[in-house]
């Protein structure tokens, strides 16, 4: 599993969604979550997650290891197998499914990318927001001859966190956004969905519409429900 929602005070996507989706699904423990970035909402869904589910191991950036450490939270995660990802790294590489970490191991950021492969099908979790990190996985993504379905971009999505240049170059069947915002953010993210789908882009916005399922065979993908 890849991420693991955001919350509020009244509202925790771990509680809600998730937990109930994968126990409803007959799935009784994870044996892998990748965590590409945490503010402190996702944290507070993370921290739930470890709390009510059990989860085998965890990966995320370097950059937290002092956060998911520290003495109040130590104890959450002591039934969880922490790595904290240092450089890139392949998960899996064999088989069918793959699944390959990008991370900048000089700048050792906030945020890493996550990339799921099967078959010949691609699946991309980015959660870039700096410039420096953007340069990093669009140089990564530039070289791999991948038919690459979606992309799960950074929030609500901007032409600030997700460059015209990085969608140009993957190319993406469908752009998937979240996140329910206002004020000047919720301007930035209508010109940023308005753009792509002039450019015949399809963007899924799961804040305002629900959850995406996409299916593949590792040939083909399709939406199944949205």
């Amino acid at each position: 599993m890849i991420n693991c929602g955001t919350s509020s005070e009244k509202f925790n996507s771990a509680q809600r969604t998730i937990i109930p989706y994968l126990r409803t699904a007959g799935i009784n423990y994870l044996d892998l979550l990748v965590i590409n970035s945490l503010d402190k909402n996702e944290f507070r869904s993370l921290l739930y997650f470890v709390n009510n589910f059990e989860i085998k191991k965890i990966l995320v950036p370097v950059y937290y290891k002092n956060v998911i450490e520290n003495k109040g939270f130590a104890g959450k995660f002591k039934k969880t197998d922490i790595e904290y990802i240092t450089a890139p790294e392949v998960v899996n590489k064999n088989g069918n499914f793959r699944l390959y970490i990008y991370y900048d191991s000089l700048m050792a950021g906030k945020s890493m990318m996550s990339q799921f492969v099967y078959g010949d099908q691609s699946f991309v979790f980015s959660d870039a927001a700096a410039p420096e990190e953007i340069v990093y996985n669009t140089i990564y993504l530039n070289n791999l001859d991948l038919n690459l379905q979606a992309i799960r971009v950074k929030g609500s999505g901007t032409f600030t966190t997700t460059p015209p240049d990085f969608i140009a170059i993957t190319v993406p069947e469908y752009i998937v956004i979240g996140e329910t915002i206002t004020g000047r953010k919720k301007l930035n993210s209508e010109i940023f969905i308005q753009t792509l789908n002039e450019l015949s882009y399809n963007v899924l916005n799961i804040g305002r519409e629900g959850a995406v399922i996409l299916k593949t065979n590792g040939d083909m993908t399709r939406k199944v429900n949205w």
